[in-house]
């Protein structure tokens, strides 16, 4: 039994463990600061990326506003677009003529349908559109 003792004795020599512990990967005090640096340098990085994420956020909300004012500036344009070419189109000489034309056999066609009247003539549409 001694001799086991003896080896749990020698074991627990401190001068034994001294090379263990000096031959071990325990951080020495340089490679703590070095691990505080790169912490340190971690989260300064991440708060970058943090604010790197919102200038990108804003800079793309930025842009979808811009968007949306092109947008409504090109419809108002295309407003305004339609109404000048509904205007030519009135000023036009062959729309002009073609207006007076039908104002013309407009009248022509009441004033045939007053007569065929008075002559005792019923029209037939006149009774479809009361029904419908």
């Amino acid at each position: 039994m001694r001799k086991q003792g003896d080896k749990l004795e020698s074991s627990l020599d401190p001068s034994s463990l001294l090379p263990r512990v000096s031959n071990s990967k325990l951080p020495t005090l340089e490679s703590s600061k070095q691990l505080d640096s790169y912490a340190s340098e971690n989260s300064s990085l991440k708060q970058k990326v943090e604010d790197l994420e919102k200038q990108m956020a804003s800079m793309r909300q930025s842009s979808d506003d811009s968007k949306a004012v092109d947008v409504r500036a090109k419809e108002e344009e295309i407003a305004g677009l339609k109404a000048t070419l509904e205007q030519r189109l009135d000023q036009a000489p062959q729309f002009r003529a073609l207006k007076q034309m039908l104002q013309t056999k407009n009248e022509e066609i009441k004033q045939l349908r007053a007569i065929l009247t008075a002559n005792g003539w019923q029209d037939p549409n006149v009774g479809e559109e009361e029904a419908a």
